[in-house]
């Protein structure tokens, strides 16, 4: 029996695409709150560098992240709470505090991707649960689905065999930059499965930021005081300039 060649097992010939999406809307949709502990690497145009962070979320849109030293110290502290943004840099104890729409303005976050938009990216709140998102087509073992708003035209490859977001194309409308994210190595937090991996490339850049997830907790209570901003009487405040 070993001279036959092993059966081909095909998927049924009815995939409901909204069927396969529902989990992973349901999962965005229920992200109240999440603790994460992550390593991140990026490199690009001469430019390298490797840290950790700690980021916490809790909704309505408030974060909180810290980056850590090799000696895993606060070395830049960054917290979000809806229309504004603080940081705090302790070396020089100097400190940033303004609207959100203000620092969008600034030469603060020069990166492809709102800053916004790459929190949401890293908690797990990739757009699934959006009531633009529709289903566009079948490309082998992957279900794709599209949504498009004022910025962003945003596709999505599900794997409808593991119920798993395989990788993520956004396109700029108004700029035309380009961003590919892949999810990979799949973990199950706490009965949700969730990726483990994530590398978000700019081609046109030639730019990767490869996040890796060491830690995660999902809908824990997270006290108010860990999204509060306390700035030194003696730290300095500085300003960022607007966008040429």
């Amino acid at each position: 029996f070993s001279c036959f060649p092993a059966r081909k097992l095909s998927p049924p010939d009815e995939i409901r695409p909204e069927k396969v999406i529902e989990t992973l809307r349901i999962n965005e949709k229920e992200l109240n709150s999440e603790a994460l502990y992550l390593e991140l690497k990026f490199k690009g145009k001469g430019k390298k560098f490797s840290t950790e962070s700690e980021i916490l979320y809790r909704e309505p849109e408030s974060f909180s992240v810290y980056f850590k030293s090799s000696s895993h110290l606060n070395i830049f502290k960054s917290v979000i709470n809806n229309d504004s943004v603080f940081f705090y840099l302790p070396e020089k104890n100097e400190y940033y505090l303004d609207s959100y729409e203000n620092f969008s303005r600034t030469k603060g976050w020069e990166w492809g991707i709102e800053l916004k938009d790459f929190l949401n990216l890293v908690i797990g709140k990739n757009g699934l649960d959006k009531e633009n998102l529709k289903f566009l087509k079948k490309e082998k073992n992957k279900l794709v689905y599209v949504s498009v708003d004022d910025i962003w035209e945003k596709r999505f490859w599900v794997d409808y065999r593991k119920n798993h977001l395989s990788k993520s194309e956004w396109k700029n409308k108004i700029t035309k930059e380009f961003l590919r994210i892949e999810f990979k190595r799949y973990k199950n937090y706490e009965g949700r499965e969730l990726p483990g991996f994530l590398e978000i490339k700019i081609p046109s850049e030639r730019e990767t930021l490869k996040v890796l997830f060491k830690k995660r907790k999902i809908n824990l209570p997270l006290s108010e005081k860990r999204f509060e901003f306390n700035i030194p009487h003696d730290a300095s405040q500085v300003w960022l300039k607007d966008k040429d």
